[in-house]
């Protein structure tokens, strides 16, 4: 049996969801490590300890940026050595098994890793997932890209709304467009969407009712009003980005973002130039100076912003 992995890649949760498998349903000590703020040393002192409560013990090591080509600053400094060393000879009874991004093939610890440990590469197939989950149930393709667009890609929400789908729809196993609407709610992120997309376009009457929807969805003016200058902002970091890179993931990387806001701003962008984002941007922060200096009322503020349109 394997006492090493590597888990490669960078949603959460299905690196959550493998390490979950590799542990099995075995009772066993789970220690996790920050590569970033820990020393290999840490990790593998654990792994070599003996093991008082349990059989065996788990050490998970996060981040593990040794791996791959990124150089974060003001990061541990680790020992390869120690870990090459470990890795030859590595605990009979506990598992280590260690996080990154993407593995830089050009390193001597990842092509010993190739040699000694289990590679999992961890990629998003949604459809897949779904799939699996759904096996028992009658959706249509069209209904599965739908319930992936009204949950933003998000994996973790997308299983958390199966559950519950699944639980509503338990006798006739056939889950529909009306279901999905019925028992998935829209996000404040799909709200903030349309708005931009709305501010930008001009159209005042449509701005003016999703505001108001978010308003009566106990949202306060200001809180609106910085998370719509955030995906201004996103549009236009997307705009100049997209010049010389056309992947959403290596974008946001760049900019922190998931690549699903990266990917529905790249498809309208397109329609609006770089001087008026940065108008809007300018706009909306003299709004927010200005409340906060008490020169007027958040609501009278942002109401007028978007009678200005």
């Amino acid at each position: 049996m394997d006492r090493v992995y590597v888990l490669e890649g960078e949603d959460s949760f299905l690196i959550q969801e493998e390490i979950q498998k590799v542990i099995g349903k075995e009772d066993v000590e789970k220690i996790s490590y920050d590569m970033k703020e820990t020393s290999i040393e840490s990790a593998i002192e654990d792994l070599d300890t003996l093991n008082f409560l349990t059989n065996k013990k788990v050490v998970v090591c996060y981040n593990c940026y040794f791996l791959t080509g990124e150089k974060p600053r003001n990061v541990v400094e680790q020992n390869i050595d120690l870990l090459m060393k470990y890795i030859e000879h590595p605990h009979p009874d506990n598992l280590l098994i260690l996080v990154c991004s993407k593995l830089d093939e050009r390193k001597a610890i990842v092509k010993k890793l190739k040699t000694k440990a289990k590679i999992l590469s961890l990629s998003t197939n949604l459809i897949s997932l779904m799939d699996r989950e759904l096996e028992d149930y009658e959706i249509s393709f069209t209904d599965k890209r739908y319930l992936m667009d009204r949950t933003l890609n998000n994996p973790e929400r997308i299983m958390n709304e199966i559950d519950k789908l699944k639980l509503y729809k338990s006798e006739d196993k056939k889950i529909t467009r009306e279901d999905i609407d019925c028992l998935v709610p829209l996000t404040i992120d799909d709200d903030v969407f349309a708005l931009v997309d709305a501010i930008l376009k001009r159209n005042k009457k449509k701005a003016f009712q999703i505001y108001e929807d978010m308003l009566l969805h106990n949202e306060e003016p200001m809180k609106i009003l910085i998370l719509l200058a955030n995906k201004i902002r996103l549009f236009y970091q997307v705009k100049i980005l997209s010049k010389t890179i056309h992947r959403d993931e290596e974008i946001g990387k760049i900019i922190g973002s998931h690549p699903y806001p990266v990917k529905l701003a790249r498809e309208m962008v397109f329609e609006f130039q770089e001087k008026e984002l940065l108008h809007y941007l300018d706009q909306l922060a003299h709004i927010d100076r200005n409340v906060k200096m008490g020169k007027t009322y958040q609501n009278i503020a942002f109401e007028t912003f978007l009678l200005r349109l």
